[in-house]
């Protein structure tokens, strides 16, 4: 009897742990679901919304969506990285695009892309690298960017971004690469980005940023690359910046 009752309290004992286990899980938004259904409806507003039958290299919407160029699925068969680079894309980025819930890297580099970013954007909790190099993007950052969870790499550069730089981004914990420079983002740079402890490439040259350089810099221990030229800064250099150990490039 004693062992049965063992037995069944040590059933319970991980049943219990495997429904917290869950739970945590799906709260922390690490179990995603794969629906390759959603996946390839997104894909094809993107398709829709970019001019696809113009593109240099296509699709053929008769067939899978792993014949698609530039799509690469997870073994599950969802989307896991999208590559349309210098592809001719032409239009506005469709709030479709945050229906991607396991994508990890997203490139639509020197195209023609149009627009804001919709905010369904920043609902891919999971994307590690986002570039968007040299297209006519434009409009303001929003200040839900720090739902990017998992970004490591974010290239904005060479668009018309403007406004100020949210504080939020502060919020990225693993970024290591963030490209701004030429756009149009004005206003103070927020003393915020010094939380970014990870952060090894700061690109921010030929913008409208104004007022000083903040002291909090000076906490970015893996900072490599500092640009800041091209602004309206003012004041004097901080001397935190003396404290960066790994600073090899620094442009103002």
């Amino acid at each position: 009897m004693k062992n049965w009752f063992t037995q069944r309290s040590g059933w319970k004992l991980r049943i219990k742990i495997l429904i917290l286990l869950f739970c945590f899980l799906t709260q922390s938004g690490r179990a995603q679901t794969c629906d390759r259904q959603r996946d390839s409806l997104a894909l094809v507003a993107l398709y829709n919304s970019t001019n696809g039958p113009n593109w240099s290299v296509t699709w053929d919407l008769n067939q899978p969506i792993n014949a698609w160029y530039g799509v690469e699925l997870n073994d599950a068969g969802c989307l896991r990285s999208l590559i349309l680079n210098n592809n001719g894309l032409k239009g506005s980025i469709p709030p479709e695009i945050g229906n991607f819930e396991n994508v990890l890297q997203i490139k639509m580099d020197d195209n023609a892309l149009v627009g804001s970013l919709p905010d369904k954007l920043y609902d891919l909790a999971l994307i590690e690298t986002l570039s968007l190099l040299n297209n006519q993007l434009s409009g303001e950052l929003s200040s839900i960017v720090d739902h990017l969870k998992s970004i490591g790499t974010l290239n904005l550069m060479g668009n018309q971004f403007s406004g100020p730089i949210p504080k939020e981004i502060g919020n990225l914990h693993h970024i290591t690469w963030l490209g701004l420079n030429n756009n149009q983002f004005s206003g103070e740079i927020p003393h915020e980005i010094g939380q970014l402890t990870t952060l090894g490439s700061l690109w921010a040259s030929f913008n409208q940023l104004s007022g000083p350089i903040p002291e909090e810099f000076g906490n970015m221990v893996n900072l490599s690359q500092l640009t800041l030229s091209q602004n309206n800064l003012s004041g004097g250099i901080p001397s935190s910046l003396g404290n960066l150990p790994n600073l090899t490039f620094l442009y103002l």
